[in-house]
């Protein structure tokens, strides 16, 4: 019981959420020294982009993935009082975008508000770029529905 109790003391503990420094970062310079400083930095251990062919939890769906691509190893967030920046780093370069994955490249971002969202997420980036070298960005509209908030 005690084990128990301390998780439940651990996990349900309300901690002020974390405020980041403002920095706007320069998104033509392709300079590392403007990241060096970015606090909110995301690791992820190398390797794990596998093929994948497994039943979902339900049993109801088949995820099928050989692409093996875009194996992500550290991601970088900033912001100024404008705009959010991403920084993403793979293993090797990113792939091309092969014009209708929806799938390829998506940040999912969560505002911490209730309301509709898709497993606590209310926005999708990046699930419909254009060919000019922009994004997307979307709101769910609950569950996996998607309006452009363009």
């Amino acid at each position: 019981m005690q084990l128990v109790r301390n998780i439940r003391r651990f996990k349900l503990n309300e901690t002020p959420p974390v405020r980041y420094t403002e920095k706007k970062i320069d998104i033509f310079k392709e300079s590392d020294n403007q990241w060096k400083d970015v606090k909110a930095v995301y690791m992820d251990v190398a390797g794990d982009a596998i093929s994948r062919n497994f039943s979902n939890a339900s049993g109801t769906q088949v995820y099928k993935d050989s692409s093996n691509r875009n194996d992500i190893t550290e991601i970088k967030v900033a912001h100024d009082k404008k705009f959010l920046y991403f920084r993403i780093t793979t293993v090797l370069p990113v792939t091309a975008h092969n014009g209708k994955d929806v799938t390829w490249m998506n940040i999912l971002i969560s505002t911490n508000k209730t309301g509709r969202n898709f497993a606590g997420y209310q926005y999708v980036l990046n699930r419909k770029p254009s060919k000019n070298k922009t994004t997307s960005v979307e709101q769910s509209l609950g569950g996996y529905n998607w309006k452009s908030s363009e």
